[in-house]
């Protein structure tokens, strides 16, 4: 009889920004690129959000556009 191993398992809450940007699915691959670096420029503008990345950082966590 093979020996039972319980397995721990740990929960992380995750939060994703979804976006809907009018007309995206309308335009032209390049415009959408465009769109989306616009978007990306704008949000690592904010305050919290490098405030959120030096936090992660300093616990090595992964945080997406970071390192983009």
């Amino acid at each position: 009889m093979a020996a039972e191993t319980k397995k721990e398992i740990e929960l992380d809450i995750g939060h994703v920004l979804f976006i809907d940007i009018v007309g995206y699915s309308k335009l032209l691959i390049n415009e959408q690129s465009a769109q989306i670096q616009k978007l990306k420029e704008i949000v690592r503008g904010l305050f919290h959000y490098h405030l959120l990345a030096i936090l992660l950082a300093q616990t090595r966590a992964p945080f997406a556009w970071v390192e983009d």
